[in-house]
């Protein structure tokens, strides 16, 4: 039997799996590119909802993600650049958590190319607390975030609850 994500319930096999997921989840991402200042931290203005259950993703004035109770969530982000960055480039991305820059990654390319990248967090919130995607490069002159979602492989941000507190 295979077990997967139906609405806000599993299923195995047609059957509901007892305790399911909580009906937390949100997917967002960018409706135009999305031009990156070299050398600055920026937010990534995730302004196009693929999905919303529980209406926690603001895409209109802050751009982020507000836990609605205490838990465990499941956090992905995706970044692809419309641009090349050279092999010395260094890019940077974090969930920004109330506010505060946690969870960094750093990716030093070997050689020239087009990057795109994926992390994935699983993290404890409180009621209340929100989270934000936010990136870094050091190009030398600006670089675009690309459009889209994850299937034009575009910049999102998907948020899952797992379990409540």
């Amino acid at each position: 039997n295979t077990v997967m994500q139906t609405g806000y319930s599993l299923v195995d096999g047609g059957s509901p799996v007892a305790g399911g997921l909580p009906s937390v989840s949100s997917q967002a991402s960018l409706s135009a590119a999305q031009d990156i200042v070299t050398g600055t931290w920026t937010k990534v203005t995730l302004d196009t909802e693929g999905w919303d259950l529980g209406s926690n993703f603001d895409s209109s004035t802050n751009y982020r993600f507000t836990a609605p109770s205490a838990g465990k969530y499941i956090v992905s982000m995706y970044l692809s650049w419309n641009e090349s960055m050279a092999d010395t480039d260094n890019l940077r991305a974090a969930i920004y958590f109330n506010g505060v820059q946690n969870w960094p990654s750093q990716q030093f390319l070997s050689a020239a190319n087009t990057p795109a990248e994926v992390h994935t967090f699983i993290v404890s919130l409180a009621s209340s607390n929100y989270l934000e995607m936010w990136v870094y490069h050091d190009n030398g002159s600006n670089r675009e975030l690309r459009s889209g979602d994850a299937g034009t492989r575009g910049c999102h941000f998907v948020v899952q609850q797992l379990s409540e507190a």
